[in-house]
């Protein structure tokens, strides 16, 4: 018998989801099939591929090194194995871009972590 097709996600809980699948992926790098997987059943979801940058790009101001490093990973593998696309990356960071002054006072290293 053949999976469902994935369906959308509202915004919760895709972003539940993303959440898991990074944590998922940090506990087993070597794991890049499953990453796939998970983020497959993210397709049906409209701009699923933005959102995941977005709360990513959120995520590494306030997170350790060894997640930062972790996301970092997944979304270098996710435009490498092309379930990210240019405009994902370009449009999930306009945010960050955009309000960095602000993320500095919290986070002074934000610029060296949006450069990573």
């Amino acid at each position: 018998p053949s999976k469902p097709a994935p369906e959308p996600m509202d915004e919760d809980k895709l972003k539940r989801r993303i959440t898991t699948i990074c944590a998922e992926y940090m506990q087993d790098p070597s794991n890049v099939d499953e990453l796939i997987l998970s983020v497959n059943e993210l397709t049906a979801t409209p701009d699923f591929g933005t959102k995941f940058v977005q709360i990513n790009c959120d995520r590494i101001i306030d997170c350790k090194d060894d997640e930062r490093a972790a996301v970092n990973s997944v979304l270098a593998i996710l435009v490498q194995k092309e379930k990210l696309t240019s405009s994902d990356v370009k449009a999930g960071m306009m945010d960050l871009i955009e309000f960095i002054d602000s993320f500095v006072w919290d986070a002074p290293k934000a610029f060296d972590y949006l450069g990573d």
